[in-house]
């Protein structure tokens, strides 16, 4: 049963005087009406987000979750993710979930960082796992509607990822003192690559509460969620990383599909028959998995190649015009990057890099990124923005011609040229996953190989 209550605040939760505070009660059932239009190709879209309290997982914190829905006769869940949020707007994302907040930057303005006291006039929240801040500023009370604060945000970033890929975000957002939470916003978007303008509207159109028992099972419902995720990134990862095994990379790519499927299924029986939006979020997230099974069979592909044979030599220019030859590096591990100018997450890489190569010293591996753009104009600016700091080296296409589906592809040699370990795309703490590899050489050293002997593989990698 769904009782709809209109209340001021939440009970047992005391507002700071004068400040700003989010207050949210397990059970919360809060839905906004979207509109989204994309300036850029004229197009608007109808849509709703939801956003559900689970938990209070410590004084002052909740656990919610928020989920996009698209509206019609065949609504449909279309992505989503939790968060635990501070009373203050304070908001940690899980590391499972990090990916999913990126393709959807602008849901997060639903739970904005709030001034720290009734003073500040302007803040800045700390850096996410992305590296991305909010800045705001108070813009006085509008009187047209309940003469609620009113708040502009601007979001950047540390590693100059959104300004290299051309991305804005600029909020305005009304907050409303006695639910305490956000009643309205309004956003103006410029999406990072494809440069597509758009302006968001929200608006909270119900608040209903649901009992404890619900929000109980919810949470342990999330958490099985998030352990769904974690298990298939491992079941993904294990597609690159028992290339070296005898199976062909078609049958690897198989069983890391029945392996996804099984753990879904797992999870679909312990909410069999519950009304949980972890069943939807769910049921769309396995959709855009089994949709991306021909990406899954390129990667094991592509990793069952590598480790057949030592990686090519090549001698490549770098912006500055000096050529830089790879077997000047190879007399240490190397982690070469390939990337492209028109992926984003090629772009958030580069941090990840720099990371690596504050951790670990040049004489015990070697950092190298390769663009694989046919036009080398694009590397000279990206090497001076959020690629700095880093060797970076125009590659171009691959010599068969096509591209590789997904980048980046990180690729970790060992001093005989020997592909050891290969992750493709990014997510947050994968410096840690290269340094891990790279102790594992130290322990298993490279057996000695004789490299292929041919004037294309001299040139490119």
């Amino acid at each position: 049963m769904i009782v709809l209550v209109f209340f001021a605040g939440a009970e047992g939760l005391h507002a700071r005087p004068g400040s700003l505070d989010f207050a949210f009660v397990p059970g919360d059932e809060i839905s906004y009406e979207l509109t989204r239009e994309n300036k850029t190709r004229n197009a608007t879209q109808a849509m709703r987000v939801h956003l559900s309290c689970f938990d209070i997982p410590a004084p002052d914190k909740f656990t919610v979750l928020l989920t996009l829905e698209s509206v019609g006769p065949h609504s449909a869940v279309m992505g989503g993710f939790s968060a635990i949020v501070s009373r203050n707007g304070e908001t940690s994302i899980p590391l499972e979930m990090v990916n999913d907040v990126a393709n959807m930057p602008w849901m997060i303005c639903l739970l904005p960082p709030l001034p720290p006291t009734e003073l500040d006039q302007q803040w800045t929240s700390p850096a996410d796992a992305m590296g991305d801040r909010w800045h705001g500023a108070r813009a006085g009370r509008d009187a047209s509607h309940a003469n609620q604060p009113v708040m502009d945000f601007v979001r950047s970033d540390i590693t100059g990822v959104q300004e290299c890929g051309g991305a804005s975000l600029r909020a305005r957002i009304w907050f409303d003192e006695t639910q305490r939470l956000v009643s309205q916003a309004g956003l103006e978007y410029i999406e990072a690559i494809t440069h597509d303008q758009y302006t968001l509207t929200f608006h909270l159109s119900e608040r209903q509460r649901r009992k404890p028992a619900w929000a109980a099972q919810r949470a342990r419902e999330l958490e099985a969620y998030i352990r769904a995720l974690r298990l298939e990134r491992y079941a993904v990862d294990d597609l690159t990383d028992s290339a070296a095994s005898a199976a062909p990379a078609l049958q690897s790519a198989e069983k890391t599909f029945g392996r996804v499927a099984r753990l879904w299924e797992e999870f679909d029986y312990r909410i069999a028959g519950q009304v949980s939006p972890l069943a939807q979020l769910a049921a769309s997230h396995r959709a855009g998995f089994v949709q991306r099974g021909d990406l899954m069979r390129q990667r094991a592909r592509f990793a069952h190649e590598c480790v057949a044979a030592p990686a090519a030599q090549w001698s490549l220019q770098a912006p500055g015009g000096q050529i830089i030859q790879s077997e000047s590096l190879r007399n240490r591990p190397v982690l070469e990057c390939l990337w492209r100018s028109d992926s984003e997450e090629s772009l958030r890489t580069f941090e990840t890099l720099r990371e690596l190569r504050t951790a670990v010293p040049e004489a015990q591996l070697a950092i190298v990124c390769l663009c694989l753009d046919s036009d080398p104009s694009q590397l000279n600016r990206i090497a001076a923005s959020c690629g700095h700091d880093l060797l970076q080296l125009h590659s171009g296409p691959p010599l068969s011609g096509q591209q590789p589906a997904e980048v980046p592809i990180l690729r970790l040699l060992d001093t005989v040229s020997t592909t050891r370990f290969i992750r493709i795309g990014w997510r947050p703490g994968l410096a840690q996953e290269v340094k891990a590899a790279l102790e594992s050489i130290k322990k298993k050293p490279a057996r000695a190989v004789t490299a292929p002997a041919s004037p294309e593989s001299s040139r490119r990698p």
